[in-house]
């Protein structure tokens, strides 16, 4: 058994904390709060897509393909069906009773078999189970490499794919999967544990570079002043820090201890599945009270996120862990 990476949990983690603040939307914002969600949406789901790609080759064993097709299939598409009939359901019964973003109808129970309409952030799931497809038909460096060549022609070549099945997002997040599959096989994750002292000084300079150019561009993004040459070096700027971060924060755990950051980083799949539900629904209940946007936007938001994150990782230890028939149904092993 492969050992399990801490500092990609760790990374998850910081993810899936931004992915539920990015996913905080009010129908009126400020404008602070666009900058703020202009940073976040820079690179936050392409490290999520890099962290795939990165476990998928740190874990990669030979097998016939349709089994590994078959369980990703279970791992991924099941979860997700599952997830669009609870949100549409709940959604269904709020309409009404409490303001529901995103409104749903009948016809979106036929739409998810193609389109995630009534839940849009379940675009990655899609989008990572096609790339799973094309990415598992075989493990030689030269497929890979071809992959990760025609990955990155997708993603600079203006290009207008369809929306059904996500192959838009397909099209823009699989550069960032094969990056991760590359980092591990051309063997680059390392540089994350350094055995010699030429292997230190080249994480610790490849780390502070790009965790010093991340910010300067995020300060001038931050600001509308990033020229739009530099952007795309953001997500992997990006992912490059928090990955260094990642390991920083590891050490002091010993690798062994299970923190806070793991703990949400082995429920990440959990959070991201149900975390809108919980996030909205806290909204909505809050502006029940009188308490909104308007009026105590930052209590909203810590509110909504907490929400978020707490009750999706409640749900995965009292309820998923606890079922083998829920733990299947919803991804949970």
């Amino acid at each position: 058994m492969k050992k399990r990476l801490g500092y990609l949990d760790i990374a998850k983690a910081l993810c899936i904390i931004l992915v539920v603040v990015g996913h905080f939307c009010p129908a009126t914002t400020n404008a602070l709060w666009e900058k703020v969600s202009r940073v976040i949406y820079s690179f936050h789901m392409p490290l999520f897509m890099f962290a795939s790609g990165l476990l998928f080759a740190h874990t990669w064993k030979k097998q016939p393909y349709l089994s590994f097709v078959s369980k990703k299939f279970q791992r991924l598409m099941i979860p997700y069906l599952c997830t669009s009939i609870v949100i549409i359901g709940i959604k269904m019964a709020m309409q009404g009773v409490l303001h529901v973003a995103n409104e749903v109808t009948l016809k979106d129970l036929a739409e998810m078999f193609w389109y995630p309409s009534a839940a849009l952030h379940l675009w990655f799931v899609w989008a990572l189970m096609i790339i799973f497809i094309a990415a598992g038909i075989s493990p030689s460096r030269t497929y890979r490499l071809f992959l990760t060549a025609a990955a990155a022609a997708l993603w600079i070549t203006p290009v207008n794919p369809p929306h059904v099945f996500c192959i838009d997002q397909v099209c823009n997040m699989a550069v960032f999967f094969m990056s991760g599959v590359m980092f591990r096989d051309l063997g680059c994750h390392r540089l994350l544990y350094p055995e010699t002292t030429a292997e230190k000084l080249t994480g610790s300079a490849i780390f502070l570079g790009a965790a010093s150019a991340f910010t300067l561009m995020e300060i001038l993004l931050f600001n509308g002043k990033l020229p739009q040459v530099f952007s795309r070096l953001l997500p992997f700027l990006g992912i490059a820090t928090v990955l260094g971060l990642s390991r920083c924060l590891e050490k002091p755990a010993g690798g062994n201890r299970k923190g806070i950051l793991m703990t949400i980083g082995g429920c990440s799949f959990t959070i991201y599945l149900f975390h809108t539900t919980f996030s909205e629904f806290t909204k909505a209940v809050m502006a029940k009270f009188g308490c909104t946007l308007e009026n105590h936007f930052v209590l909203c938001l810590a509110c909504a996120v907490a929400a978020g994150i707490v009750f999706p990782i409640l749900v995965q230890k009292l309820v998923l862990e606890k079922s083998k028939t829920l733990g299947f149904l919803f991804g949970v092993k």
